[in-house]
């Protein structure tokens, strides 16, 4: 069915193409098809192959996802640097999933995850081209599921909800926190500075804290300054 420009064959089990340099008859830089499996490889070492199922991994022979990258103690994972061009980025573009899930990245220590985020859309005709961005975290000793607990999550309208997916009240929903036993939000400072919680209409000047709560740890006292 194809107009083939080169066409390699084989009658074992695999159809490569060897690359050398500077005359030497084996650099082990390869690239090969094994049982419908494309693989890459530098210096007589597998770096990435193509499954049949067309997932690509990159440091493993067992891609799980469409993207798969696996490192050891020492790996840095992905790194993405843009000089201000917007398509130089790590994109997910796929068919939205039953629960909404667009894309997923997992971060796996043997095998289990133990932390993760992913990309939603909305689940509903009203609302699925909105974007939610989860994180999930998991203790990889007890954790048996592919997916770690969702821990915080920015919704499409910039608010963000830390242990809850249900956003509070209208007027102060900006930040969630919630927690089915004791809860709370704990601001450290210095033994000789202050602790403050700011109430502002302006950018700039004494508007900035038209109204505070300001704890002074070099004296132990609370203030309330409207």
């Amino acid at each position: 069915p194809y107009n083939y420009q080169a066409k390699f064959e084989s009658t074992d089990a695999e159809a490569a193409i060897v690359i050398e340099d500077n005359g030497s008859t084996n650099d082990g830089n390869r690239i090969g098809v094994i049982s419908d499996v494309m693989a890459f490889t530098t210096a007589n070492a597998e770096r990435m192959r193509i499954d049949s199922s067309g997932n690509v991994g990159i440091g493993t022979s067992s891609p799980s996802t469409n993207l798969h990258l696996h490192t050891d103690a020492n790996g840095e994972g992905v790194l993405i640097k843009s000089t201000g061009d917007t398509s130089n980025a790590l994109t997910f573009d796929a068919n939205r999933g039953a629960d909404g899930v667009i894309g997923v990245a997992y971060g796996r220590w043997n095998g289990t995850t133990v932390a993760q985020m992913s990309f939603v859309s909305g689940s509903d005709g009203t609302n699925k081209d909105d974007g939610i961005i989860t994180f999930g975290t998991e203790s990889a000793a007890s954790n048996g599921n592919v997916n770690a607990t969702e821990r915080m999550r920015l919704d499409s309208s910039g608010r963000l909800l830390l242990g809850t997916t249900t956003k509070g009240q209208a007027d102060a929903d900006d930040l969630t926190v919630a927690n089915s036993g004791s809860g709370g939000i704990t601001i450290r400072a210095g033994a000789s500075h202050n602790a403050n919680i700011f109430f502002s209409d302006a950018t700039s000047g004494s508007a900035e804290y038209a109204g505070y709560l300001q704890y002074k740890h070099d004296s132990d006292r609370l203030d309330f300054g409207t």
